[in-house]
């Protein structure tokens, strides 16, 4: 997989979007910072991190090749599953769920990965399924 980016996919990017997403995301974290105390974790700084991870997360997954991302969707979804069942034996708990794989000082919850993971494993059976000329599921 080879990611090139094109002139014409940084043309059609939402900017307008993407600035106000950032403002409000920026906007949270400031209100964080002003009403935290310095002796606490700064919440506001795992925040930053935390957005600065999820943009570099979107721009690489926004490069991708959708076929790519298509041909990927049946192991994608079949990992996702084998973490929800990981869970039974690994998870950690948490406020009385056991819903947490903890990987040292990352928390990661597999139910939210799994909502990304049905998405793209519908769009790929939906995608397959379809025949020219027919309707539509309908």
């Amino acid at each position: 997989m080879q990611l090139r980016i094109e002139r014409r996919m940084v043309l059609k990017i939402p900017w307008g979007l993407v600035g106000v997403t950032l403002a409000i995301a920026l906007l949270g974290i400031w209100n964080l910072a002003s009403a935290s105390r310095p002796p606490h974790t700064p919440l506001w700084a795992r925040q930053l991190l935390n957005l600065g991870v999820g943009l570099s997360a979107g721009v690489l997954i926004g490069l991708m090749d959708y076929r790519f991302i298509q041909r990927m969707a049946w192991p994608i979804y079949a990992a996702n599953a084998a973490a929800l069942m990981a869970l039974k034996f690994i998870g950690h708990r948490a406020k009385g769920e056991g819903s947490w794989i903890v990987l040292g000082p990352l928390r990661v919850e597999p139910a939210e990965f799994m909502k990304l993971a049905l998405i793209i494993a519908l769009a790929r059976f939906f995608h397959d399924d379809y025949r020219e000329g027919e309707a539509p599921y309908g």
